[in-house]
């Protein structure tokens, strides 16, 4: 928006000392999509993401089944977009990284292109005892998932399921890996 620059002044002196900024991020379709993840991911959740990543078809059929089942089981976490806090994750389209992260870090962990840099920047965040902070007054437009539309979904759950294998190698699952 045209007021990006002054949002992120006015807010700049009180999160100084916050590593990331999770801005409130708003799609095409005037959808909030953060506060992402406000609590870690349970380990339910943790054996589906497994579970999909395993086989391509299973992984058809679990998406089909949570589309199904959103109303019930999906997490609303964006619900509470008005709410600035601390969260586990924000959503990986755009963060906004202070003077703060660059004092603990030299460089991103993020070993993967458009797909998971939420969870690496959480848990590099985590090893230094540190939080990502959504700030509701930080508004972004985003055009939502315009490079996976564009490519096969298989080719995209493939990338996808690269990027679950390096999550993997630093949160551990149920005891397996997608491989």
């Amino acid at each position: 928006p045209d007021d990006f620059s002054e949002s992120l002044a006015e807010a700049g002196a009180r999160l100084a000392s916050c590593p990331a900024i999770s801005p409130d991020i708003i799609d095409g379709n005037g959808q909030h999509q953060n506060p992402h993840v406000i609590r870690p991911v349970s380990q339910i959740r943790e054996l589906l993401y497994d579970l999909y990543y395993w086989n391509y078809y299973l992984g058809c059929l679990i998406r089909v089944l949570a589309l199904w089942t959103r109303p019930v089981f999906g997490r609303q976490d964006h619900a509470q977009h008005k709410v600035a806090r601390f969260i586990h994750q924000g959503y990986g389209a755009c963060y906004i990284l202070t003077r703060t992260f660059f004092r603990h870090f030299d460089e991103l962990w993020a070993r993967t292109f458009l797909l998971g840099e939420e969870y690496f920047l959480s848990r590099q965040l985590q090893e230094k005892g540190m939080s990502v902070f959504y700030e509701p007054s930080i508004v972004v437009q985003h055009l939502h998932h315009s490079w996976t539309h564009r490519t096969p979904s298989r080719t995209t759950w493939e990338r996808a399921r690269a990027t679950h294998r390096i999550y993997r190698k630093y949160v551990k699952g149920w005891g397996w890996s997608a491989r």
